[in-house]
């Protein structure tokens, strides 16, 4: 009866551990296919950012280039303006 009850004891062990193998297995699978998934998500959002970083880039050279524009056309204003009193005071214009 002892050696029977060990065998039953035995496979009814070798079951669960069986059970408990299979388990893990289906969660680490699982688990491998939500990282693959997330890799594939994070490399979109790399090139995603990259796009965005070049159209920043070019913003920024505009940018750039309208405040050197714009600090040219203060700096012939203010020229003129110097020409015009100038100009004003040796004609009397202003007494």
């Amino acid at each position: 009866m002892s050696e029977c009850y060990d065998a039953k004891l035995c496979e009814e062990k070798h079951k669960q551990i069986d059970d408990t193998l299979e388990l893990q297995n289906n969660r680490l699978n699982k688990h491998s296919e939500e990282i693959h998934s997330l890799q594939n998500v994070s490399a979109g959002r790399t090139k995603e950012m990259e796009g965005l970083t070049k159209a920043v880039n070019e913003l920024n050279s505009k940018i750039e280039k309208l405040v050197e524009q714009n600090r040219n056309l203060l700096i012939t204003i203010i020229v003129l303006l110097a020409g015009f009193f100038i100009f004003a005071i040796e004609k009397g214009i202003f007494k």
